[in-house]
C-alpha cells in the first residue's frame, strides 16, 4: 500500500523499453549510448541466468545418477 505519490523513477518504463523513455535521461546523456548500456546490462543478466540454469541442470544429472557423467 502506498502512502504517498510514487517517486519519479518508480514509474513503469515507456513503450516496452528498459529504463526511462528516450529523451528523459540524465542531462548531457547520449540516448544511443544509454540504450546500448541498458542492452548490455540485459544481456549480462540473461547470460548469468543461463549459466545458473545449466549449472543447476548439471547438478541434477549428477545427483540422479549417483555419480558424475563421463566417469
Amino acid at each position: 500500500m502506498m502512502t504517498g505519490p510514487p517517486a519519479p523513477d518508480d514509474g513503469p518504463p515507456g513503450h516496452g523499453q528498459l529504463g526511462s523513455p528516450v529523451g528523459q535521461g540524465r542531462p548531457g546523456e547520449d540516448p544511443l549510448e544509454a540504450q546500448r548500456a541498458r542492452l548490455a546490462v540485459l544481456w549480462a543478466l540473461m547470460l548469468r541466468r543461463f549459466r545458473a540454469y545449466v549449472h543447476q541442470g548439471a547438478a541434477v544429472t549428477t545427483d540422479r545418477n549417483g555419480h558424475e557423467e563421463g566417469r
